[in-house]
């Protein structure tokens, strides 16, 4: 079996002031010569809307995520994507120390369909067989960091 894999993302923002807004589109594009799990091929789009302000040593950050169930196709005509779709939201909070560091405060919200099972991270799938974050779950999570460049 082969395959050809595709990804395309485009991404536009805008300064106005102190505030930045931006959209991002992606999508992936998978085609096999066999089947992978009776799968041949599998099509979704994605996009996110961002919005950012600063006032001072103060920023706000506002960001939606949006995944498609996508298409697919196999041998037997009856390939469905119905609940692979998932959408996110991140609302955030940093303040500037200096130059080169920020603490910020985060929370984010996903809400998979049915059959989706997206993480919080990118580190990999969640454990299905523990039940932690697996498939149609809706994880959330709270983050407190600092950032600093070097």
């Amino acid at each position: 079996t082969t395959s050809s894999d595709f990804a395309h993302r485009l991404g536009a923002g805008y300064k106005f002031r102190n505030t930045t807004a931006s959209i991002l589109w992606e999508r992936l594009d998978y085609a096999n010569s066999g089947t992978v799990a009776g799968v041949t091929s599998y099509k979704r789009d994605a996009w996110q809307l961002a919005v950012l302000h600063d006032m001072g040593p103060h920023k706000f950050k506002l960001r939606y995520n949006a995944a498609q169930d996508g298409s697919c196709g196999n041998a037997a005509g009856n390939c469905t994507t119905n609940g692979l779709g998932a959408t996110q939201w991140t609302l955030g909070y940093g303040y500037i120390l200096s130059k080169r560091t920020e603490v910020y405060l985060s929370y984010t919200s996903l809400a998979n369909r049915d059959a989706s099972a997206y993480t919080l991270t990118i580190g990999g799938p969640a454990d299905v067989t523990t039940g932690a974050f697996g498939v149609g779950s809706d994880p959330r999570a709270l983050g407190l960091g600092i950032r600093h460049t070097f």
